[in-house]
C-alpha cells in the first residue's frame, strides 16, 4: 500500500523473516520479485541477497507481462 512506503515495514518484515529461518536452520532464502520492482531488489540487495537468475515475460500482473527475477541468500 502506498502509505507504508518509506515506514522501514519492510526492512522489519524482512529482518524477522531472515532471523525466523536461521532459528529454524534453513539454510538458503530464495526470492522471486518482479523485475521492474527497484525499491524491492534493493533491500534484498542491503540484506546480502544476490542475483541468480531472470525469467522474461513469465509474470502476469496489471494488464501486462513482466520479467522475474530470482535473488538467494546463503543463511
Amino acid at each position: 500500500h502506498p502509505d507504508a512506503k518509506g515506514k522501514g515495514i519492510g526492512k522489519a518484515l524482512l529482518t524477522e523473516l531472515l532471523e525466523q529461518s536461521r532459528r529454524f536452520g534453513f539454510k538458503q532464502m530464495i526470492a522471486v520479485i518482479t523485475a521492474d520492482t527497484a525499491n524491492s531488489i534493493a533491500i534484498h540487495e542491503k540484506f546480502g541477497f544476490r542475483h541468480v537468475g531472470r525469467y522474461e515475460a513469465v509474470g502476469f500482473k496489471f494488464d501486462r507481462w513482466h520479467d522475474i527475477v530470482h535473488l538467494q541468500l546463503a543463511l
